[in-house]
Parts: C-alpha cells; sequence; structure tokens
C-alpha cells in the first residue's frame, strides 16, 4: 500500500519473481467494468501514485466476474 497525499493506492494482486514485481492484476466485483479496471490501473501509474513501483510491471491485467 502507499500513500500520497489523501491517497491510498494498492494494488489487488502482484505477482513477484525473485523479488521484482512483474505483474499487478486488478480485479473489479461482477457489477463493475473491466474498463473501471483498466482506467484504476492506468492512473495507479502515474508519477504522483505508484508510478515508481509500476517501473518494473511487464504486465498489467484487469478482470472482473
Amino acid at each position: 500500500m502507499t500513500v500520497y497525499g489523501n491517497h491510498e493506492k494498492r494494488p489487488d494482486i502482484v505477482l513477484y519473481v525473485n523479488g521484482i514485481a512483474i505483474g499487478v492484476l486488478e480485479l473489479k466485483n461482477s457489477r463493475g467494468s473491466i474498463g473501471d479496471g483498466i482506467r484504476q490501473s492506468l492512473v495507479n501509474q502515474r508519477a504522483e501514485f505508484i508510478g515508481a513501483f509500476v517501473s518494473t510491471v511487464q504486465f498489467i491485467f484487469a478482470g472482473n466476474d
């Protein structure tokens, strides 16, 4: 979890290999759209949020029920 100002950002699932984050999964419930997950993943990559964290990420997935 990373906190910036009043914003708290944390990925739902992170895939690590040898301690390096290579994948992030953003999961939404069945009432949410996959588009919401994609938008949230894009916002999370901004420098003011967790941009430095996702610099090593090679795969980003979004899904729902």
